[in-house]
Parts: structure tokens; sequence; C-alpha cells
């Protein structure tokens, strides 16, 4: 697992670790710097120097693991209880090459983190809400390393992560897998727990850098592009038409728009609080605001992207 220096939230992923139900695993940890850990796992673990980004410290991981199977975590998330052992039946029963599960939102989360996360839950405003929630097992284009289990042959034989990219490598990576002719499943019993950014600030930025290194893989990658992709562009085109019309032509044009937006928004709201009450309406109306923030920063991410030339990312987060 990569992370840069030590804190509450690798504390928390090792004593998650320590409460598996699967205990035949190793976990290696690859930090910036020489760190002590402050309680001492009883399983086995390595710890890995490396100052570069996330994606060459889990090359650098993978290579010296022992197991047949990789699992990688992000530093702000912890497991479930049965997280190996569900994967590891998985492996057994089902054969899986590659898989994932989705990254629950916290026990004790703020009202921010709610909100946010009751953004990425809601199918109509996020594509890849299955990311963030329990739905039916399925099969998937892609999976987000906060959660994502791969054979480590196959890992090594498809070219490990790109070291140069991030974020975004494992959206690489999945493209060079679904090119290979290999399935990528998701399955709801594979949890993990993960926080959103803290800010608005911070997961603006996350979001913008998401649309540049989309934009990047689109122009690497253009006759395997899943328009879903470029659904925010869309949406936010249509608004600031809609907008522009209601300007310079007749305000009947915004009221239809916002007319048709809160009925939407009132029914995809039932939907989400019928599936998951820990969401109320503030949560929700926040999350309107924060939706118009995401596709507006992942939209400029993707113009930039798309008129610049991908160069080594910065390791800042």
């Amino acid at each position: 697992m990569p992370f840069q220096q030590y804190s509450n939230d690798l504390d928390k992923l090792l004593s998650n670790l320590e409460n598996q139900k699967f205990k035949n695993f190793e976990l290696i940890l690859v930090s910036d710097s020489e760190i002590i850990l402050q309680n001492q796992p009883t399983f086995k673990y390595k710890l890995l120097v490396c100052s570069e980004l996330p994606s060459k410290k889990r090359n650098l991981a993978a290579s010296i693991c022992k197991g047949n199977y990789l699992s990688f975590i992000d530093d702000d998330a912890y497991p479930d209880d049965s997280w190996l052992l569900n994967a590891s039946e998985l492996i057994n029963k089902k054969k899986y090459l590659c898989f994932g599960g989705p990254g629950l939102l916290p026990k004790g989360s703020n009202f921010f983190e709610k909100s946010v996360q009751c953004y990425f839950e809601n199918k109509l405003f996020n594509s890849f809400s299955e990311r963030y929630s329990i739905e039916k097992p399925m099969s998937v284009n892609e999976w987000p390393t906060m959660n994502f289990f791969i054979d480590k042959n196959i890992f090594l034989e498809i070219g490990k992560f790109n070291e140069n990219f991030w974020p975004g490598e494992d959206s690489d990576l999945c493209i060079r897998l679904k090119l290979s002719n290999i399935d990528i499943y998701y399955d709801p019993n594979i949890i993990v727990f993960h926080r959103p950014r803290a800010n608005l600030i911070k997961l603006s930025r996350q979001i913008f850098r998401y649309g540049l290194h989309r934009a990047y893989l689109i122009k690497k990658n253009i006759n395997y592009t899943d328009l879903v992709f470029l659904m925010p562009i869309f949406n936010l085109t249509i608004a600031l038409f809609l907008l522009y019309l209601s300007l310079t032509v007749n305000k009947l044009f915004i009221l239809v728009y916002v007319f048709l937006a809160l009925s939407v928004s009132l029914i995809s709201f039932l939907k989400l609080y019928k599936k998951n009450k820990s969401y109320n309406i503030f949560n929700y109306i926040s999350s309107i605001l924060i939706l118009i923030f995401v596709h507006f920063s992942y939209s400029l991410g993707m113009v930039k992207g798309f008129f610049t030339i991908s160069k080594k990312s910065k390791k800042n987060r």
C-alpha cells in the first residue's frame, strides 16, 4: 500500500487488518520516508521507502510479494473484517482473475463527507455508483485501486501500472486488461470503508486531475473510449446553452430546465433515501451543489487534457 507519511488512517488500516478473518496474507507498505509503526502488526509485513508516484510504489510492492494474488487499497481506506476472506472465496469458487468491491462511507463521517458520498451513490448523478454502494454482482470495465484484486501473473504480463501516470493509473491498467479480453468483476461483499476528500477545494482538485488524465487516456486509446466519461462535459454544455437561451431569447427556457432538474432530483432523492436512510434532505441538496463543482472541475480538466501533452504527474494530492 502506498502512502506519504504516518497518519491515523494508517493506524485504522493496520487495526482492521489485524482483525481479518483470513490470516494468510502479507502487507507491503511503501512510504516516502522511513517511519516507525507505533503498534507493531502481528501479521507478516514489509516496509519499503520510495518517494515516487503511487503507481511506482505499487509496482515495487508487487515485484517482491510472494502471493499469487495482489490486493490494492488506498491509505485513506480500511477493510471490512471479511474483506480478504470473501476475496479468497471468490478466487476459489469463481476463479476471477480481477475484481473489486465498493468503498463505503465510514461511520461517524461528517456532513460534508455524507453529502459527497450522497452524490457518489446517486445513480442519476454518477454513472459509477456501484463503486460507492452495495449493488448486485456485475462485470465492469474499470475498477479503482482503493479496493482492487488481481492475479499476480496477469498483472505482470499486462505490464503493471504506468509509473508516470497518476491518478488514472488504475484506469490505464484496466483498459489494457479489457483489450486483452480479461474480465473485471464487481462483488458487493468485497468491502472497504473509504473517506472522500475533506473539503470542496480538495475534492475539486482531485476531480480536475481525474478529468485531465481521462483526456490523456482517451487520446491514447481512442478506439476504447466509453462515452459515459464525456457526460459531465455534455451536461455542463447543455446547462450553459439553456442559460444562454434564457438570457438572450426567453426566460422560459431556464424555467423549464429548473422544473425538469427539480423533478429529476426529487425522484432520485426518494430512490436514494429508500436505499440508504443515513442521508437527509440537506445532504441531498448539498450533493446537487457538489455535482455542479464536480462536473465543472472535471470538464476543465478534460479540456486541458485534450489540448496538452501528457507528462509525469506530480506527487502532491
